[in-house]
């Protein structure tokens, strides 16, 4: 009788737990379909209940209403960036390491252009359409260089390079109350502010002052006065423009989320708490003083009045490879990660700390202490496998192992 109770325990357990892991897609929150991490995740903002999602090759369309596939748009051969056309509904840019953007007409889902204006092995790292002119896209290279395309002549426009050699460009950002400016960043560190009528750099934030060589990797930092240091001290993977105040300016790099006055060219503030690098920062469209930034294994809601993260997001299974604010609701965020789905996150009525997956479901009924406690725990197992990990590289370098 015993064995058939604890039996009969066994199954109810695995079936309960089975249930919570894979009941979720009933409720249309996990989006499944890419076979690889998801390399970019854009809410449509032109039609509510619409999300596009790229990665293995592919974009993918999805009704949220329903959680299934609308569209599957093929023609890249790598991981695909993407940009909904802020002017035109039912235009999408694709971007992908083959050095082309694709622009699909997703009525047909077939590519009405393609941009071959890069150079000779050159990548496409990141792209993004002029919020002030509808026929302009600009995107950003593995070799140093900013290009603009007119999409009405089928040609570059104008070749922006100001960057160290062989630098790339992770990210750029049109300046929403300003026309002709744009900011990038790129992996040396810098972020820079550009006049596209002139087709210069005026201002690069990159801490400016005394410099000091690292010992152990061998870079040089900037520094402030009593030693401190100033700007990213790894490559700026992200910047955005704040859609609410004019001249702010967030850029993510090394582990943290900076603030800029964009302007003056003045480091404002400095975000500290992720854990890794910082892949990308995006601004609340609904809410004015909030910032949202993911990094591998944590997405953090900061308030930035008092600069502290009032929610940190921590997916159960993959990890964050990118995310957005949906534009039409403001307490939902879609999060792309790397075992391939795409999982939209309801932020309300959870209060402030930390928020699991099960969670964001409505299925967690544990108090906000529990969950606290969950979750150092699930941070203090992943810093343990990241320090395990740096150590044996480390030993391997020194043939120690």
């Amino acid at each position: 009788m015993k064995y058939f109770s604890f039996s009969m325990a066994i199954l109810l357990f695995v079936s309960l737990a089975h249930g919570m892991e894979e009941d979720s897609s009933a409720n249309n929150r996990i989006l499944k379909g890419h076979e690889d991490f998801v390399s970019s995740v854009r809410y449509n903002p032109h039609k509510e209940g619409e999300l596009a999602s790229g990665s293995d090759e592919a974009v993918r369309i999805w009704d949220l209403q329903t959680g299934k596939e609308k569209k599957v748009l093929k023609g890249h051969q790598d991981f695909v960036k993407i940009c909904y056309n802020p002017h035109k509904e039912g235009e999408l840019a694709s971007g992908s390491y083959n050095r082309n953007v694709q622009i699909w007409d997703l009525q047909t889902a077939k590519v009405v252009k393609i941009l071959d204006g890069c150079k000779p092995f050159e990548f496409i790292c990141s792209f993004c359409y002029d919020p002030h002119n509808e026929d302009v896209l600009a995107f950003g290279t593995d070799k140093n260089s900013v290009q603009i395309c007119d999409l009405r002549m089928d040609k570059l426009a104008k070749i922006l390079d100001g960057c160290k050699p062989f630098e790339f460009i992770c990210s750029l950002c049109y300046n929403p109350h300003k026309e002709d400016e744009l900011a990038t960043g790129s992996s040396d560190r810098n972020v820079r502010i550009w006049d596209l009528r002139m087709a210069q750099v005026v201002k690069t934030l990159d801490g400016i002052g005394p410099t000091r060589i690292d010992r152990t990797t061998g870079r040089e930092y900037a520094l402030l006065q009593g030693g401190i240091y100033q700007g990213h001290q790894d490559l700026v993977s992200s910047v955005c423009y704040n859609p609410h105040k004019e001249g702010e300016l967030a850029s993510g790099g090394d582990k943290t989320v900076r603030i800029w006055d964009s302007q003056t060219g003045k480091e404002k503030k400095v975000l500290k708490g992720h854990q890794d690098l910082v892949n990308s920062v995006c601004y609340n469209p609904h809410k004015e003083g909030e910032l949202a930034s993911g990094c591998y294994n944590t997405v953090r809601i900061w308030d930035l009045q008092t600069n502290a993260a009032r929610k940190v997001l921590l997916p159960r299974r993959g990890k964050v490879t990118s995310f957005c604010y949906d534009p039409h609701h403001k307490d939902e965020v879609a999060l792309g990660e790397s075992d391939g789905m795409v999982r939209r996150w309801n932020l309300s009525g959870s209060g402030s700390g930390y928020l699991m997956w099960s969670d964001a479901m409505g299925k967690n009924e544990d108090t906000e202490e529990n969950e606290h406690r969950k979750a150092v725990k699930y941070l203090e197992k992943e810093r343990k496998e990241e320090t395990k990990k740096a150590l044996a590289l480390s030993l391997e370098g020194m043939n120690l192992s």
